[in-house]
């Protein structure tokens, strides 16, 4: 049975969640709080985190996993055309059509930084589906 922590510092909202998923036959482990959140995946084994982005200790998802912390940001946007999705790293790109102020350097900059440190970012986009992008990082 896969086990899922939800990290969610709204407890009527984490325990509704917590109470659906159980339904679904899955194991549940909660937490409040990003640290607590992290601790627990430390402590257990944890198959999916299901965790609010705006916690009061910290921002976005995190999971450590194999030694490493991922994080995740998803929207539902319009998406990126298969033909932008290996040059959105490169640097001043900046796809026409679209009303985006910008240098088109924040990707780029993301990228050889999480390089830098070891890791890898990456890319996951589908026309009227929304993007997702994605770093791992190893431990400190």
């Amino acid at each position: 049975m896969a086990k899922i922590l939800i990290i969610d510092d709204e407890i009527k909202l984490r325990d509704f969640l917590a109470h659906i998923v159980g339904l679904e036959g899955y194991e549940v482990v909660v937490a409040d709080t990003c640290e607590g959140g992290l601790k627990k995946l430390e402590q257990q084994e944890i198959d999916a985190v299901l965790c609010d982005v705006k916690l009061p200790d910290g921002n976005g998802v995190q999971a450590i996993k194999n030694g490493a912390v991922e994080f995740s940001v998803k929207d539902f946007g319009k998406g990126i055309e298969s033909k932008f999705k290996e040059k959105v790293f490169d640097r001043y790109l900046r796809i026409l059509g679209t009303n985006k102020e910008g240098s088109g350097l924040g990707l780029a900059i993301s990228k050889e930084f999480i390089e830098a440190q070891g890791g890898k970012i990456s890319l996951k986009s589908e026309l009227g589906m929304g993007c997702e992008f994605k770093f791992v990082l190893p431990k400190a």
